[in-house]
């Protein structure tokens, strides 16, 4: 996957939220409960990144979805916080958009992203730059297009 250009969207939804996960000719497709929302990440795109390795080993070859990104401090609130605490340690899948227009969905509702959520100190005085959201899964697919059903 090229993401020369960046990433320009990422969007993230807790795996409690979701009712089906299934790949079909290589197209992940999903279905959310109707009262659930995707979460826009507030992203910088020097700042976000986005991998899917494949890792070939004994039982074959698995690949390691990983996202991290900064996200500013003056635009992350009390409920986000919570949130995104609370996707690490239960589980998410997140859907992207690159610079050159690809969609793409990391995670699975088997193997979903889990990860941390910390604070980012400022370089110079004692304030709070922003919080560092990294999330990764290991996964029997690579990361793939998608469709909502």
């Amino acid at each position: 996957m090229n993401n020369i250009g960046g990433i320009i969207q990422c969007e993230i939804l807790g795996i409690d939220d979701v009712i089906l996960f299934s790949v079909v000719n290589q197209i992940a497709e999903i279905r959310k409960k109707e009262t659930a929302e995707w979460h826009t990440l507030p992203i910088n795109r020097r700042n976000t990144m986005v991998t899917a390795a494949p890792v070939a080993g004994n039982a074959g070859t698995l690949y390691e979805h990983k996202f991290s990104t900064i996200l500013p401090a003056n635009v992350v609130t009390r409920l986000d916080i919570s949130r995104y605490r609370l996707f690490c340690i239960n589980g998410c899948i997140l859907r992207y958009t690159d610079a050159n227009g690809n969609k793409r969905m990391l995670g699975t509702k088997d193997y979903p992203l889990t990860g941390t959520f910390a604070e980012v100190p400022e370089q110079t005085a004692a304030g709070l730059a922003g919080y560092e959201l990294k999330l990764n899964a290991s996964e029997v697919i690579p990361q793939l297009p998608y469709i909502e059903i």
